[in-house]
């Protein structure tokens, strides 16, 4: 049996990424047991999966170019291709640490959210706004549909307006904000 070092088993392949864009969360192959369904493991796992992904996509007609390299040619190879598919099944994963880059995400665009609606905010008596004050602004103006706060909101951050938010979950992202922020530095 043929091993295969680190550098040529890689755990994310190209081919794996190749019609999915990079915001899309599912990034990865595993092979689950068919039996139990628990995910297999070796030291050529992730390179029998890139294989066995090349396999379905050429039986599905979009074959061609690098994927049709990846075919194994020689007859002890493609016996162990067609044992597994009987023993494996392939499974699209979410890659680990994909959800805390989308959230990162959403609250590098927040962040933007806030700084722009605190420029539109009424100005205040005293010298600046508290920002429970300026949270529950927020929550009202985000409630009325023809407010500046509200286009805004649809322009940039449109998920914000699927659901009625409180002043105590805009505290909670201010405070991730602070945290992510004090990560940064």
């Amino acid at each position: 049996m043929k091993r295969y070092s680190r550098a040529a088993c890689p755990k994310r392949s190209a081919l794996s990424n190749q019609a999915m864009s990079v915001d899309d969360p599912v990034l990865g192959f595993v092979w689950t047991l068919k039996a139990n369904g628990k995910v297999a493991s070796g030291i050529d796992v992730h390179w029998r999966a890139l294989i066995r992904r090349a396999d379905q996509l050429t039986s599905a007609g979009q074959g061609g170019g690098i994927v049709d390299a990846l075919i194994p040619r020689d007859p002890r190879t493609i016996r162990r291709l067609q044992r597994d598919r009987v023993k494996y099944e392939l499974s699209l994963v979410r890659a680990r640490g994909a959800g805390e880059r989308q959230k990162t995400r959403d609250l590098l665009a927040l962040e933007k959210f806030l700084v722009s609606a605190l420029a539109m905010a009424p100005p205040v008596r005293v010298p600046y706004w508290k920002a429970k004050d300026f949270l529950k602004w927020l929550v009202k103006a985000l409630r009325v549909r023809g407010s500046d706060v509200y286009r805004l909101a649809s322009q940039t951050f449109p998920l914000l307006l699927e659901q009625d938010r409180s002043v105590r979950w805009w505290q909670n992202q201010v405070s991730e904000l602070k945290k992510k922020q004090k990560m940064s530095r």
